[in-house]
């Protein structure tokens, strides 16, 4: 299956309900075709934004005088990716645009081939505390604190730069919330239209949620739509610039995210301040750092095989799981460490049991995935505690 935008699309999920790496599932049309001057979209129906994005929808065709034609599909049925294919088919033979689609403002890419409009929303993902709490900030909580966080979301990477604050890991955002809710854990990361769809279904749950100012946690909520679909697009990119000024959009959300707040976008489409670590806009053209030896990458092949292999492929191509090299993977835009990926893999896999492996196992299992991805051996073993701080940035490279 054909994977969509760079590492952090394959290998984070923001939520179940809409994500570029969801399985597309059965796409129900409400409503006859609508004609070229009308307007088409396709919506998740399973996404905590849906009616949301409707709204905005509606509010667009009643501006422009046009019939709407809505087509609900669900994406909550998989973990294995929407396919460009997918999305392609929807935009060829189903509507004009895709809503809902989130564009991380430090990697903004649409899928191959598709384009976006501009951002009609702002989200990601924030930090959930009980009503009464203080903290505002990860920074906020005393050593050893616990914070609940989803298996394989963005926030897993937030604990190497917040030392005082350990990972509470749940398979799911529902159990991730309930552990605040609880009083298991003093706070949580979660995408944000997850935490306000949960609180709309539980107001007794009592509790408040704030914008996370980290790597990855801002991002844009845009369209996709096919390049025959251009005029529309603009038609729709002009209306929300109207209705937004009339003040007629749908309201913003509570708790939201000020544009102020947002970081730029350079040239690039990254700032690269915010990223990780210094230097990644220059990663690939320097010779790339020994950081294993050539045993303990081939221990980790073996390992790999026998723990990694069903879900990741024997290549590392992604079956289940992602992929875990190549250029999607490792890309300079992403702006992921070494350390990123290592903390990821080590608190997070295997799938059936996170963290369970013993730390060794973990270091030779990244040893081989480094190698895969194109980084030397040396001479120097690597170490848990090497892989978790390292900073060199993970970018592929031809091995």
């Amino acid at each position: 299956m054909e994977r969509n935008k760079s590492f952090l699309v394959l290998f984070f999920k923001k939520e179940r309900a809409f994500f570029p790496f969801l399985l597309f599932g059965a796409v129900l049309l409400h409503g006859a075709a609508a004609c070229a001057t009308d307007l088409s979209v396709c919506i998740d129906k399973a996404s905590a934004s849906a009616a949301r994005d409707e709204k905005l929808a509606e509010a667009v065709a009643a501006r422009e005088g046009v019939k709407l034609a809505v087509a609900h599909f669900d994406g909550a049925n998989d973990d294995d990716g929407v396919s460009n294919k997918a999305f392609k088919k929807l935009l060829t033979t189903q509507c004009q645009l895709v809503m809902g689609y989130p564009v991380d403002i430090s990697d903004a890419s649409a899928p191959p081939e598709l384009l976006e409009t501009k951002a009609y929303d702002q989200t990601g993902f924030v930090l959930v505390v009980p009503k009464g709490s203080s903290a505002r900030t990860l920074a906020d909580f005393p050593q050893g604190t616990q914070v609940a966080v989803t298996f394989e979301t963005a926030p897993n990477l937030y604990f190497l730069s917040h030392p005082n604050v350990k990972p509470d890991v749940h398979e799911n955002d529902t159990d991730t919330l309930k552990a605040v809710v609880d009083g298991q854990v003093k706070a949580a990361m979660v995408w944000q239209p997850t935490v306000q769809s949960y609180l709309a279904g539980t107001p007794a749950a009592g509790l408040s949620f704030y914008p996370l100012a980290e790597p990855h946690s801002r991002w844009n909520v845009v369209a996709l739509y096919a390049a025959p679909n251009a005029a529309a697009a603009a038609r729709f990119d002009t209306a929300v610039a109207a209705l937004k000024s009339g003040a007629a959009v749908p309201a913003p959300r509570a708790n939201g995210f000020d544009p102020a707040m947002v970081r730029k976008q350079s040239a690039s489409g990254f700032d690269a301040r915010d990223v990780l670590m210094a230097g990644v806009g220059s990663a690939g053209t320097e010779p790339p750092p020994a950081l294993y030896t050539t045993a303990q990458a081939t221990a980790g092949a073996a390992h790999y095989a026998a723990l990694c292999s069903v879900c990741h492929g024997a290549q590392m191509q992604g079956v289940v799981g992602p992929a875990l090299k190549g250029p999607n993977f490792a890309s300079v835009k992403a702006g992921f460490a070494v350390g990123d990926i290592f903390t990821i893999v080590a608190n997070n896999m295997p799938a059936s049991d996170p963290g369970s492996l013993a730390p060794d196992v973990y270091v030779k299992v990244m040893a081989y995935l480094l190698q895969q991805n194109g980084y030397p051996a040396g001479q120097t073993p690597l170490t848990y505690a090497m892989a978790a701080a390292s900073n060199v940035p993970l970018v592929y490279r031809q091995p």
